[in-house]
């Protein structure tokens, strides 16, 4: 038995779709074909303020429930897009200088932002241990000394500042395991469609941050330097700028929990969250220039061929 136009209404009205999409307004107009909705002559200007240098700030428009957790739509497009740090392809999208997405569609007036949770973006990050863990943590202790009812309990005070003086004592950062992250792609119904699931974590490489360790014990295979775990609850991951899109040392998520060692394993997986986990309450983002990596075309081989300058 087919629903009826007003009660589907009500029942839209009163789901999911309510916060996303203005239906009752919607279906106002449509029900009074003489009522006009105001059109919006000038976008105000976002309180929300770029961290990251030279980034636009855009402002995001509407997200699809059925795939909540896997795309939104911003503001910004061809047309309408800074000058200063044009729009491109795979620009990574941030939120308070944490990676929250990458641009992978743009028309001349929006684009669209697949996130980190979606199941089709592979972020390449590695662990970072120490003082950049808790920078989050100093943020909100920096927050509550601000308030004056905090202020006013000088027992409580002296230990939100005991803390604080605690966390700044940590004068370094350890930089360990490598490997890949990825997300779920759930809908809006889903409660865990912000978990990210990471693979391939391993400290078999030295670069120019970290050092190669031994994969059980930790212990540095140039024998040199403290032994370490490779990964610990609480953990930071941070971009390693390795997949050239992203650039080295943003933020991304934090490690839930490190499953175990299987018989024949060699490298870790785990469960992490986003660094920003309000990304439902989000109104505004900033969006920065990716890695300059281009490549040109395939020879017959089935290789890249990159630009070559010649003398």
């Amino acid at each position: 038995m087919a629903m009826a136009p007003q009660t589907l209404q009500n029942v839209l009205r009163h789901q999911f779709l309510r916060p996303i999409f203005p239906l009752n307004r919607v279906f106002a107009h449509r029900q009074n074909p003489q009522l006009k909705i105001p059109k919006v002559t000038h976008a105000p200007k976002p309180n929300y303020q770029p961290y990251y240098p030279f980034a636009q700030v855009a402002k995001i428009l509407y997200r699809n429930p059925a795939y909540w957790n896997s795309f939104f739509w911003i503001d910004k497009g061809r047309k309408n897009s800074d000058s200063l740090t044009p729009l491109t392809l795979n620009s990574p999208v941030l939120y308070q200088n944490a990676l929250i997405g990458v641009i992978d569609y743009i028309g001349e007036y929006q684009a669209r932002v697949k996130l980190i949770t979606n199941s089709q973006l592979t972020v390449s990050v590695r662990v970072s241990r120490g003082k950049d863990q808790y920078l989050d943590l100093l943020k909100h202790l920096n927050g509550l000394l601000n308030y004056n009812c905090i202020q006013s309990n000088k027992k409580l005070t002296d230990e939100l500042e005991h803390i604080r003086h605690q966390i700044t004592q940590q004068k370094e950062n350890h930089y360990l395991a490598k490997g890949e992250i990825t997300g779920l792609s759930l809908p809006l119904w889903r409660q865990d469609g912000w978990i990210l699931k990471g693979k391939g974590f391993n400290c078999s490489s030295t670069d120019h941050l970290s050092i190669a360790r031994d994969l059980f014990s930790g212990v540095p295979l140039d024998g040199g330097g403290e032994k370490m775990p490779l990964i610990e609850k609480d953990d930071l991951l941070i971009t390693t700028g390795f997949d050239g899109i992203f650039p080295e040392g943003l933020l991304v998520a934090k490690v839930i929990c490190v499953d175990a060692l299987k018989p024949g394993e060699y490298f870790y997986s785990l469960t992490a969250s986003p660094i920003i986990q309000n990304l439902d309450d989000l109104s505004h983002i900033e969006i920065i220039s990716p890695l300059p990596f281009q490549l040109e075309h395939l020879n017959e081989y089935g290789g890249y061929i990159f630009n070559k300058t010649t003398n």
